[in-house]
């Protein structure tokens, strides 16, 4: 009997150290699918985003899409990528001011970001801190949506 309960308890312990090595993820599957969710929608934001200061000052544009990111529901993910998320909101936001230094220009934004840092060592350093806040943040998005099973597949 002894015997039976010595290679149940490595068995066991096999398992366990088998589904870690596996790098189960340690959320639920409703946590994973609802931030796939949260980054489709802002995948989709971010499409419209990028086209809309063809038509439309620079900062409004931001504006709008942050105005969309504060209406997804965050409802069933965890708190760290929520926490994540809307610090990436934050960076957004806060670029709007620097932006509306350039309203009068028009075209795709990542086209109007090359653009602006080509107008003066100074518009690239600040156009350079914009995007190195805006880079980070989506890198802590991205790090807590793997941490959490709803990173890219």
């Amino acid at each position: 009997m002894r015997t039976v309960h010595t290679l149940v308890g490595i068995l066991s312990g096999c398992l366990t150290v088998a589904a870690c090595a596996m790098n189960v993820p340690s959320e639920s599957p409703p946590a994973a699918a609802a931030i796939r969710a949260v980054l489709e929608e802002d995948s989709k934001l971010g499409g419209v985003r990028n086209h809309a200061p063809e038509s439309m000052p620079l900062a409004e544009a931001v504006r709008a899409y942050v105005r969309s990111l504060d209406a997804i529901d965050f409802g069933n993910c965890p708190p760290e990528f929520t926490s994540a998320f809307k610090r990436h909101r934050d960076a957004w936001h806060e670029s709007i001011r620097y932006l509306e230094e350039h309203d009068e220009i028009r075209g795709e934004m990542h086209d109007l970001f090359d653009r602006i840092r080509g107008v003066s060592a100074d518009a690239r350093t600040r156009i350079e801190a914009v995007e190195k806040s805006i880079w980070g943040t989506w890198a802590e998005v991205e790090a807590a949506a793997e941490r959490h099973g709803g990173g890219p597949n």
